[in-house]
């Protein structure tokens, strides 16, 4: 009787070990992951374009520095998608 008690606790025990197993495997997460370039493209060079060419900002002011462009991207690496009702706040990205 005391080998077949052996056998039942440790077939319990072994499925409680794969409960919590399967339990940690299937929990969802939620993350956003960014990539940035490492160098900005210059996509305007005010020293070396012509006089006919003009870069005028939002205002209508005219740009008279070099012009770059940098790519950062963004993406849900997680599990889940990220609803519109899950966003505590807007995503901003500042470049400093």
């Amino acid at each position: 009787m005391n080998a077949l008690n052996l056998v039942f606790l440790v077939l319990a025990l072994l499925s409680i070990a794969i409960s919590i197993l399967f339990f940690v495997m299937s929990r969802k997460t939620r993350s956003i992951a960014f990539l940035k370039t490492d160098t900005p493209f210059k996509i305007f060079d005010s020293e070396s374009s012509t006089p006919k060419l003009r870069v005028l900002d939002d205002n209508d002011n005219l740009i008279t520095d070099n012009i770059y462009l940098s790519e950062v991207l963004l993406w849900n690496s997680g599990d889940t998608p990220i609803e519109p009702a899950d966003v505590r706040e807007p995503i901003s990205v500042r470049l400093l």
